[in-house]
């Protein structure tokens, strides 16, 4: 109840994902900034979530940067001082792109089971927020021209290895 929450079909096969999701939201807002939480959840087939991973996006800060070192590509945010003084505020852009990484994962989806996708604005638990009033109202748009998604790094091909043939050093 407090967030959008998009939950998947159950899967037809496993699926193994090991590495950071990254997310892409085209929001609009009436604030002039905003805080987006994404977290990334298992869904089982008896009904019970499990909390996967995470990751937020100011929206102040959603310029991205190319970092001074290798981060496997992931979008980063440009902190540049130029570009910090130059952040439009949210409310007055339109719809814009939000693009961020989750933390890392490394978690087997096995036949049945669902991935729910939930967003909110704050996080209570890990980051301060100032109170606002009135709340301000975050829209964020799916499909046509503003195709928020999630991405997820999957594992398509594994291996079996039988613990038969090793040796134990000891």
């Amino acid at each position: 109840s407090k967030g959008l929450v998009y939950t998947s079909a159950p899967l037809e096969t496993n699926l193994a994902i090991a590495g950071h999701p990254v997310i892409t939201l085209d929001v609009a807002s009436d604030a002039a900034d905003g805080e987006f939480n994404a977290y990334l959840e298992k869904v089982t087939p008896d009904n019970k979530s499990q909390f996967v991973t995470e990751g937020v996006r100011l929206a102040s800060r959603r310029v991205l940067g190319t970092p001074d070192y290798d981060n496997l590509g992931l979008p980063v945010a440009d902190n540049s001082k130029t570009v910090v003084e130059a952040a439009l505020p949210l409310n007055e852009s339109g719809v814009v792109t939000l693009t961020f990484y989750l933390q890392p994962v490394g978690m087997l989806f096995e036949k049945g089971s669902r991935l729910r996708l939930a967003i909110t604005g704050a996080d209570a638990d890990n980051s301060f927020q100032k109170p606002v009033t009135p709340a301000p109202t975050h829209t964020i748009y799916t499909g046509g021209q503003h195709p928020s998604k999630l991405s997820l790094p999957i594992i398509k091909d594994t291996i079996s290895l039988d613990f038969n043939d090793w040796v134990d050093p000891r």
